[in-house]
């Protein structure tokens, strides 16, 4: 079951398509087709994760996915971001709550610098009518 503003826990590779549940006729729509990258799903190394709020846009109401790649630091800082496929509106949230993501990354015990995917389903927030 999916949630607005929620990352994807270890399942790289799964149909990221997006659909539009209902929007207005200002919304393009760029799917967001199977991740073909070599870098993995890294979610479940987050010590620290925030979440991207769904978009405050009258009529819209997209079902969406964001791909986002991170690179760390030996801190686990994610010292670079960059959105490689999703929905435009969803873009720039999902950068944001991205940059302020920590992890913990080891080899040997020893703190190492990595890079990888967190992936974002978003799926509009229940109408109050």
């Amino acid at each position: 079951s999916f949630r607005w503003g929620h990352a994807e826990g270890e399942r790289l590779g799964d149909d990221l398509d997006h659909q539009v549940v209902a929007a207005s006729d200002r919304v393009a729509v760029a799917p967001c087709d199977r991740v073909g990258s070599p870098y993995r799903n890294i979610s479940s190394f987050a010590t620290k994760k925030v979440w991207p709020s769904y978009p405050n846009e009258p009529g819209v109401r997209v079902k969406t996915t964001v791909v986002v790649k991170v690179g760390t630091n030996r801190r686990g800082d994610v010292t670079s971001v960059r959105a490689t496929c999703g929905h435009p509106l969803f873009i720039a949230p999902s950068v944001a709550a991205a940059r302020l993501w920590k992890f913990n990354f080891r080899i040997n015990d020893r703190r190492v610098p990595t890079a990888g995917l967190i992936i974002f389903h978003f799926e509009p927030p229940a109408s109050s009518s």
